[in-house]
């Protein structure tokens, strides 16, 4: 998430833009964590003014610093990253995978690496912009 707003303020996206950002994992996997930081962190309870304590520490002065657009080089070491991860230690089967969609010559690669800079098509398909 913080992400996202990085790139929106990057961007300098307004409020009828769109930056959709996936969660990878459900928010029941973080429940025990949520626990823990909320007995430490909040033992009196996060009311309203814990509340906005933390979206001013967290989200309010977030700049857009550590953001990269990448160059040819950092798109092969990304590639290079997650077909480690995903081909040689999870054991995923490189042709029933996306992956090669992502590598850094072809054209293939130059319409993936593109296509995550408009996203219409997509927000229209899935109801987002008739919801705006």
């Amino acid at each position: 998430m913080l992400a996202a707003i990085k790139l929106a303020k990057h961007q300098d996206l307004g409020p009828d833009d769109v930056v959709m950002t996936v969660a990878t994992d459900g928010a029941a996997m973080y429940e025990s964590e949520r626990q823990l930081t909320l007995a430490k962190e909040f033992g009196s309870g996060f009311d309203d003014l814990a509340a906005a304590e933390v979206f001013g520490e967290q989200l309010a002065g977030l700049s857009a610093d550590n953001l990269l657009e990448l160059t040819r080089a950092e798109r092969v070491r990304i590639f290079n990253l997650g077909y480690f991860t995903w081909v040689e230690q999870q054991g995923v089967r490189w042709r029933s995978s996306r992956l090669g969609a992502r590598r850094v010559s072809g054209r293939e690669s130059a319409r993936w690496w593109a296509s995550g800079r408009d996203d219409r098509e997509f927000n229209a398909r899935v109801g987002v912009l008739a919801q705006l």
